[in-house]
C-alpha cells in the first residue's frame, strides 16, 4: 500500500464534500424520499471518512475543535450497520454546518 502526504488525502477530501453538496436535496422531505441521493451521499461519507482516517496525527491535532473520530465513526456506521442507518441523524450532520467547518478546515 502506497502512503500519501496530507495534501493527497485533502484534495479527496474537498471531492467528496463537494459531491455531498451537488447530490444534496433542498429539504429533508426530498431527502427522505430519494433513495437515489441518499445512497449517493452515504457512499460518499464512507469515503469522506476512509479518507479522514488517512490524515496524519500532526495535520488532526492542528484542528482540534472538528471532532474527527466522530466522522471517521460516522464511516465505520454506514460501512458495517447499513440496515441499522438513521436517516434523520444523516439529515442533521448534513445541514448542521458540520460538513461546511470541514470544507473550512481543509482549504
Amino acid at each position: 500500500m502506497t502512503k500519501h502526504d496530507d495534501s493527497f488525502y485533502l484534495e479527496g477530501i474537498k471531492e467528496h464534500l463537494d459531491a455531498i453538496k451537488s447530490y444534496l436535496p433542498d429539504s429533508k422531505e426530498a431527502f427522505m424520499k430519494n433513495q437515489q441521493a441518499q445512497d449517493a451521499i452515504l457512499m460518499r461519507l464512507l469515503a469522506l471518512g476512509e479518507e479522514i482516517a488517512h490524515l496524519s496525527d500532526v495535520f488532526s491535532e492542528k484542528h482540534p475543535g472538528l471532532h474527527w473520530y466522530k466522522i471517521v465513526g460516522l464511516r465505520n456506521r454506514i460501512a458495517h450497520g447499513y440496515f441499522e442507518i438513521d436517516k434523520d441523524l444523516i439529515w442533521d450532520t448534513l445541514t448542521d454546518n458540520s460538513l461546511d467547518e470541514l470544507r473550512n478546515i481543509v482549504e
